[in-house]
């Protein structure tokens, strides 16, 4: 018996050495009342009842920790980094510091697959040298609804050229070609451009020559500019409207691009009236060494019934980005330019595509136009070539991404001369940018 209990303190002791272990790993506080005490030099027999009753709880103790606190293995998360999009949308980013911050891709409207876009494009320089597009219009048009809305965009209007930096409007065109400029429009307007029309300053004014001159209406010109005519009617030649469409005297660029949809009015009249599109051919066998497009003679064939239905002036509307959508600004090195208010030309594109989604009743106009096509005889004159000039390429010692270029005029003597002759009052003093004189230090057509 007395072995038994020495048996029996031994192991109260090696369990008592074992809940406290289990209580110093679990955080517990000790409780000493469950525990008899070591030092305890007899036990009684009641004794053993407390020592199996607190090995007992010791070992569910040790069991329940080992169930609760042995960590389970779990997989390490793999980390999948998050694709970003491509740097300015796919849009080539700037390679020149930019002196205000340039604005996102523009997405706010995507034009309706019904709708079409031209670009009509004119420079500020001869054939067949690279210049500024001063005029830039939008044509958007409904092939099956026979509707076109003009919008016309100020040559300062600040905007980002992709894979250059901000920058006018029409010097992306002498940056970086055509491709330059329609990615500027796509970035900026998010416009894609089916079809485009690029024409020299001196092919407009031989081209409004061949047409007889045109017949301009505008209320809201000077009178005293022309003498002889009636009050808001003109009749000009290839000269005059040239200075009709160029002059900045005592106006502005939007101005400007208002005079120039009122010509645009007056060479639709004059080419879509009287069966004149019978000359079609012949003109395009005369300038289409000159003007630029990615369209043949087929494609402006295809285009006649189509234009006939716009020689109804209800069927077309003319918008122009004006002051109430820009604000002025000038840059650090004193440029003066226009920045564009972004709601603002998201109304005007709403308000253009509204417009050429909307049907309208064709009227009997497109049967007269017909009819005078039809009944016109086909010409038989030889189109006389636009007078040329010599370029000549001057020398440079450092290479540069636009080759300076001079030229001369030809000193043959040639039928017409196609040379405007602004009054000095046209010569805009603002920076080399607003000169009205042709750029003649350009790079030459592709």
């Amino acid at each position: 018996m007395r072995n038994q209990l020495l048996i029996l303190n031994f192991l109260h002791k090696i369990l008592a050495l074992i809940s406290l272990f289990l209580i110093f790993l679990s955080g517990c506080s000790f409780n000493s009342t469950t525990i008899i005490s070591m030092n305890t030099p007899q036990l009684e027999e009641t004794s053993a009842v407390t020592i199996q009753s607190t090995s007992t709880h010791a070992a569910e103790d040790l069991s329940q920790l080992l169930t609760t606190n042995t960590p389970t293995k779990t997989s390490i998360p793999t980390l999948t980094a998050t694709p970003t999009p491509p740097a300015w949308a796919g849009f080539p980013g700037p390679t020149q510091t930019a002196d205000t911050k340039i604005p996102p891709p523009f997405t706010d409207i995507t034009l309706p697959s019904d709708v079409k876009v031209s670009l009509l494009l004119g420079t500020d320089t001869f054939n067949p040298v690279i210049g500024r597009t001063d005029t830039i219009i939008l044509l958007f048009y409904n092939p099956q609804l026979a509707k076109a809305s003009f919008l016309s965009i100020p040559r300062d209007l600040y905007v980002y050229i992709p894979g250059y930096s901000m920058s006018r409007i029409n010097q992306a065109y002498p940056l970086g070609g055509i491709d330059t400029l329609l990615l500027t429009l796509e970035y900026n307007f998010n416009v894609h451009v089916d079809n485009w029309m690029l024409i020299h300053i001196n092919d407009f004014v031989a081209f409004v020559y061949d047409l007889g001159g045109v017949d301009v209406y505008d209320p809201q010109y000077n009178v005293e500019e022309y003498d002889g005519d009636p009050p808001e009617y003109h009749h000009m030649d290839g000269h005059e409207a040239l200075w009709y469409v160029r002059k900045r005297e005592g106006s502005s660029d939007i101005d400007r691009n208002r005079r120039q949809q009122v010509m645009i009015r007056a060479l639709m009249r004059k080419i879509l009236w009287g069966g004149n599109l019978v000359h079609l051919p012949a003109w395009y066998a005369k300038y289409n060494q000159s003007f630029r497009s990615n369209l043949n003679l087929i494609d402006l064939f295809n285009f006649i019934p189509l234009a006939l239905n716009f020689g109804d002036t209800d069927r077309l509307q003319f918008n122009l980005i004006s002051w109430d959508d820009v604000t002025s600004w000038r840059t650090p090195a004193g440029a003066s330019v226009l920045l564009p208010d972004r709601q603002a030309i998201i109304w005007k594109l709403q308000n253009a595509m509204s417009f050429v989604l909307a049907s309208q009743p064709y009227k009997d106009l497109v049967q007269t136009l017909e009819a005078q096509l039809t009944a016109s005889p086909i010409p038989t004159e030889t189109p006389t070539p636009s007078p040329t000039q010599t370029v000549i390429l001057s020398p440079t010692s450092t290479p540069s991404a636009s080759p300076t270029l001079t030229t001369t005029n030809s000193t043959e003597e040639t039928p017409l001369d196609l040379t405007p002759s602004p009054s000095p009052s046209e010569v805009n003093t603002d920076e080399n940018q607003n000169s009205d004189q042709p750029n003649e230090t350009q790079t030459l057509e592709p």
